[in-house]
């Protein structure tokens, strides 16, 4: 399998948005097929198999359009509520099934960044960008605009997951550092 990024929302869409993301995607993707809140599609006729599921905060994707129990710890939501302001209560979890497909990776990122902007949501990259935030850091500059936000996990151990704005992922696919 290959990247999978979450794009965590202040609230659910409601069901007019939903239909409206629906017919969004017919327009601009290949092969769709849909699952009540779960969608299975290509981004072009060579690219891989990507899905896209809207499931609960905290919960992820099962494949077959269902979500799982949570798999977060408690302390997770408060962290997430500290950093954000408060706690997110939806995520569109979207999967691309080819480990090496640059051009799909890069169109995956731009569907999050596309959901991040409509539903105002922050992108988890998990620790994709670690290494440009770190050395921005060190040099003290700015990598692109937009937010970035680091999360610390207790679990494991010195893990950062990262929250990114859809502006900061724009910048971000357009570098030479973009890899998922």
């Amino acid at each position: 399998m290959g990247p999978t990024l979450s794009v965590h929302l202040p609230d659910p869409p409601s069901r007019g948005d939903i239909e409206s993301l629906h017919g969004w995607l017919s327009q601009n993707v290949l092969d769709l097929t849909r699952t009540v809140d779960s969608w299975d599609f290509r981004f072009g006729s060579r690219s891989c198999l990507c899905s896209l599921a809207l499931v609960p905060f905290g919960t992820q994707a099962d494949g077959f359009g269902q979500a799982t129990g949570v798999c977060m710890e408690e302390d997770e939501f408060v962290e997430y509520e500290l950093l954000l302001g408060h706690c997110p209560r939806a995520t569109f979890q979207l999967d691309y099934y080819c480990r090496s497909d640059l051009p799909g990776h890069k169109q995956l990122a731009q569907l999050a960044s596309e959901l991040a902007r409509r539903f105002s949501g922050m992108i988890d990259v998990g620790s994709a960008v670690d290494h440009p935030v770190t050395q921005s850091r060190l040099k003290g500059v700015a990598l692109w605009p937009g937010r970035v936000i680091a999360l610390d996990l207790i679990e494991p151990v010195g893990w950062t997951v990262y929250l990114v704005d859809a502006d900061f992922m724009d910048g971000w696919i357009a570098t030479s550092e973009f890899g998922l």
